[in-house]
């Protein structure tokens, strides 16, 4: 029977994982420090770092990660074989979804053509930020300049974030040089699968754009996954209404009283915080806009977590 039920599990999960979407939207412009984290070792033109642990588990089309590379392009990818190896510059004529090897299972922060060798004062970073289990890996590409064109200089930054599965891509200056790649840059995500891509609005490779201060999300459908299994069984708590509009209910057993209740949104960012006194308290959303929130509840002895939606 444990067989059978784990049998049931493992294809209800795959197929799962073969229908995640993403929705891509524009979010407010709020970076971390680009100058901040851990330097990426050994990394030069047009080339992929060896893999870096992203200190959490991140899934990436249903897929599940703990490590990836930097591409000096301004890009991340799950292709862990291309370890230390070459990262093509190579965008001229070229659109997503791609069949191009070096795009697939990748976050492109745009993918543009930049040259880490004639940056003195540049530096691509890695850093962690935040508590499990909303914690964000941050990978920082501050002030490279543009090959070819080396008076120009690109920042940004790529955001993935623990639970939620959330990619942002953060982009503080994107100029153009027209003298090579015919100025092209694409600012997308693609599968492993060639034929599945999201990208930003006009910010593909049939597309010649500049641009300062702005930020994109990629938000999967699965996005909660992760919480799935903790979420099974609640053992006596309750939240209630789900989905709600103003006020959310929660209600505790007994050996929960007491405890610290906390609410995150979905960018892992702190929203509630209280000390419980008994075994029940309310939450007045105010002006939090809509979308997917967490609750964590603790005490000496128990962790619970639970999701819950703004609408």
């Amino acid at each position: 029977m444990k067989k059978l039920l784990l049998y049931f599990l493992l294809l209800f999960s795959t197929n799962c994982f073969a229908q995640v979407t993403y929705s891509v939207s524009s979010i407010p412009y709020a970076p971390d420090p680009y100058n901040a984290g851990i330097p990426v070792p050994n990394l030069h033109d047009d080339t992929y770092s060896s893999e870096i642990p992203i200190g959490f588990d991140f899934s990436f089309f249903g897929l599940h990660y703990d490590s990836f590379l930097v591409s000096s392009n301004a890009s991340i990818s799950f292709n862990l074989s291309n370890s230390s190896g070459y990262a093509s510059w190579y965008l001229d004529s070229i659109t997503l979804p791609s069949g191009t090897q070096y795009l697939n299972n990748s976050i492109l922060g745009p993918y543009v053509d930049i040259d880490i060798s004639q940056s003195a004062q540049g530096n691509i970073n890695t850093a962690v930020y935040g508590s499990a289990p909303y914690r964000r890996m941050v990978i920082s590409f501050d002030s490279i300049a543009m090959f070819n064109c080396n008076n120009l200089f690109f920042t940004g930054q790529i955001v993935l974030y623990e639970r939620t599965w959330v990619i942002d891509v953060i982009v503080k200056n994107k100029p153009t040089c027209l003298q090579w790649n015919n100025g092209k840059a694409i600012l997308g995500i693609q599968s492993s699968n060639d034929s599945i891509a999201y990208v930003a609005p006009f910010r593909n490779g049939d597309t010649v754009w500049t641009t300062t201060n702005e930020s994109w999300r990629f938000t999967p459908s699965d996005s909660a996954r992760a919480l799935n299994v903790i979420d099974l069984n609640k053992r006596g708590v309750r939240l209630s209404p789900n989905p709600a509009h103003n006020e959310i209910r929660v209600s505790l057993p007994r050996d929960m009283q007491g405890a610290k209740a906390e609410i995150w949104n979905a960018s892992g960012s702190k929203v509630f915080s209280v000390q419980m006194s008994n075994g029940e308290f309310s939450f007045q959303r105010n002006d939090l806009p809509d979308g997917l929130y967490f609750l964590t509840l603790q005490t000496s002895n128990r962790k619970e977590y639970l999701k819950f939606i703004l609408n």
